[in-house]
């Protein structure tokens, strides 16, 4: 089983599942249809890349205003373009196991 890393992230698209009748609505994120991109930079240079995600879902509650949720990203899936950083970042930061 491929190791697994949970990020809680807002996320501007995702698909209702739940019926509108109730204050408390469900989504679930379609993970064929969806990935996870980051970012980092420092004084030198910046990089960027992409995970897929494995599931994601949230709820939103339409009294409070208040969404939570969270979305699981496939470790191993993480693609920054770079094979070398790829696998280092792999390896010293996730942890991943083969």
């Amino acid at each position: 089983m491929a190791d697994l890393l949970l990020l809680t992230l807002g996320l501007a698209a995702f698909a209702a599942v739940a019926a509108s009748a109730s204050a408390q609505t469900q989504f679930e994120v379609n993970p064929s249809q969806s990935t996870v991109h980051f970012g980092l930079a420092d004084t030198l240079h910046a990089c960027g890349g992409v995970f897929q995600i494995s599931s994601a879902n949230f709820s939103f509650d339409r009294k409070t205003s208040k969404m939570s949720g969270e979305i699981i990203v496939e470790a191993a899936s993480g693609n920054s373009g770079t094979a070398a950083r790829d696998r280092k970042m792999k390896k010293e930061e996730l942890k991943v196991k083969k």
